[in-house]
């Protein structure tokens, strides 16, 4: 019983690592980041709601069906997160650094003021780390939202 417990564990090890390299990514030019998907309405508004981290090197990848200007209500997020807005053609076109944890119903929305097809959402302090900038462009690894 021993023998197949830990072959067991092994084989869940060895296949969640076999997923997370096969997650999407999103690169700009210093760094690569795993991503979650934020593709449907429902998705899309929960978002990162209620999570108590977010691991390193990752985000969620919010996908919007056309450009249009998209505003975030950050209710009940619990993790300081970077938010950038990026065009049909993944160049960055806002950044919101730093924006807090909010858990009140007094909580700010985030309006990037131009037009976007994605906002990507990581942890706080990315964007300055990676030195990520308004026109800087980023790509998606097997893209398959063209």
């Amino acid at each position: 019983m021993k023998k197949f417990t830990v072959i067991f564990i092994l084989f869940l090890l060895i296949t969640s690592d076999c997923r997370a390299e096969n997650s999407p990514k999103i690169c700009f030019k210093q760094t690569c980041l795993r991503l979650e998907i934020a593709d449907t309405q429902n998705t899309r508004i929960n978002g990162l709601m209620f999570r108590k981290s977010l691991p390193d090197k990752s985000g969620m990848l919010f996908v919007f069906p056309v450009e249009d200007i998209y505003s975030f209500w950050m209710k009940n997020t619990l993790i300081p997160l970077d938010m950038i807005w990026l065009d049909k053609n993944y160049k960055v076109v806002h950044i919101k650094p730093s924006v807090p944890a909010c858990v009140t119903d007094d909580c700010p929305s985030y309006d990037p003021g131009v037009k976007a097809m994605y906002v990507l959402e990581v942890n706080a302090g990315f964007t300055e780390l990676y030195q990520i900038k308004i026109n800087d462009k980023a790509y998606l690894e097997n893209d398959r939202f063209k």
